[in-house]
């Protein structure tokens, strides 16, 4: 959205997780990003109307704070796994050892839950054949299950060894069918994930949440938060910050949660690297992007997913580089470029590329349906990489990039659309 001279109204949205970002004001002349709170303008003595930016220590006179509230990207570092050990047996609101997802029902009929082992079981695998889940309602406050007055909707218990394809260890995503229950859209539930017979000796770690105590981006998740406790909730469960890495599958095929669960640099060369776009609901402009620190960058290029090598005919590019306190985080386009509907493009940087990082799957043993498409775009959106001039023949459908695109601000649209309905797969 236009507003003035150099200045635009913008947001980013990041494919990580996938959120939108609050509106940011980019300023053209000198390529930066600022926090825009659309509260007032101000005229200063030589005549320029400049955004006053609440959240700051300084202020107009009468107006309040401004202009040095901090810009919240990611970047800030790798994120890192929240794991725990299901080594002692768990009864709820009694003892023992379980991970769990506080989440929102949708109003639909729950089907499956899914959960991951990020490396080998302790001790005899075999002795691990019955890891359970279950669905509790929430204490009224979203920060425990309720144990005052606590009901179990659903439940289900799985052996890993039986959809352990891969390895032999219990690595990757396994599968738990849940009993019949639809859920009441709106109402806060507890996917708890533990082991009824856990012990000390034979025993799965699973991995429950992914991200980092500095980022600030668990801070206004679309997922539900991540717990883990070691005596049946009996207590307050401790919250990770982070993103939930369980997931839950409803019967007509729609899942909540996120199946990715490492996030790494990937080899650093020149080929392109970014996300492959499956489309979108509604038009909306592309100004840019940005994904971590990257010094080496030097332009972005958007093309059409229609066989089009990399190197070829782009739809729009950029050299510009957009800064965050001085430091490089991203590029911009020559000129916002508008996304048609439901049209697939790769959106990729160029330069000496160690970074958009990955955000991986990991090991999915068959259950490639379940989560490509617990992921923001679902299986349309994935990791693109160029091989060399020729093809994307590097492209990764079990990863995507961990970077935002900027979009222009914009209202919702007739018929619906607009930015919470913009997200196509």
């Amino acid at each position: 959205m236009h507003l003035i001279g150099r200045w635009e109204r913008v947001r980013g949205y990041q494919v990580g997780p996938g959120r939108w970002d609050p509106p940011l004001m980019l300023d053209r002349k000198w390529s930066t990003l600022s926090p825009f709170a659309c509260e007032e303008w101000h005229q200063t003595r030589n005549g320029v109307w400049i955004p006053a930016i609440r959240g700051g220590s300084f202020a107009f006179p009468g107006v309040g704070p401004y202009w040095t509230a901090k810009l919240a990207t990611e970047g800030l570092g790798a994120l890192s796994t929240s794991t725990l050990a299901l080594n002692s047996a768990y009864t709820f609101n009694s003892g023992g050892d379980g991970v769990a997802m506080h989440y929102v029902g949708a109003g639909k009929a729950v089907a499956n839950a899914y959960y991951y082992i990020p490396s080998a079981a302790t001790g005899t695998k075999a002795n691990i054949n019955d890891i359970n889940a279950e669905l509790r309602n929430d204490n009224g406050i979203g920060n425990a299950p309720n144990r005052a007055s606590p009901t179990l909707h659903s439940s289900g218990s799985a052996d890993p060894n039986g959809d352990d394809v891969a390895n032999a260890d219990l690595t990757g995503w396994h599968k738990i069918a849940l009993s019949a229950f639809t859920d009441t859209y709106g109402t806060a539930y507890w996917l708890i994930i533990a082991d009824a017979d856990g012990g000390g000796v034979d025993y799965a770690t699973v991995q429950f949440a992914l991200g980092s105590g500095t980022d600030p981006r668990p801070g206004n998740r679309l997922l539900g938060a991540p717990f883990s406790h070691t005596a049946g909730f009996n207590a307050n469960p401790s919250a990770a910050i982070a993103y939930p890495n369980l997931v839950l599958e409803y019967s007509n095929g729609s899942v909540l949660g996120w199946s990715s669960t490492s996030h790494a640099e990937v080899t650093s060369n020149t080929e392109e690297k970014g996300l492959r776009l499956g489309g979108m609901t509604e038009q909306i402009k592309l100004l840019g992007a940005w994904a971590n620190v990257n010094a080496d960058w030097t332009g972005l290029k958007v093309y059409l997913d229609d066989g089009t090598v990399p190197g070829g005919t782009t739809q729009a590019s950029g050299s510009a580089a957009t800064y965050v306190s001085g430091t490089l985080y991203g590029m911009l386009l020559s000129s916002a470029y508008t996304i048609p509907k439901a049209t697939a493009l790769r959106i990729v940087f160029t330069g000496t590329l160690s970074r958009p990082r990955k955000l991986a799957i990991g090991t999915d043993n068959g259950y490639t349906t379940i989560t490509r498409a617990a992921r923001p775009g679902g299986a349309d959106w994935y990791y693109a990489w160029a091989n060399g001039t020729t093809d994307w023949a590097n492209d990764d459908q079990d990863a995507q990039p961990d970077m935002t695109l900027l979009f222009e601000d914009q209202v919702a649209v007739a018929g619906g659309g607009g930015l919470a309905h913009i997200i196509g797969g």
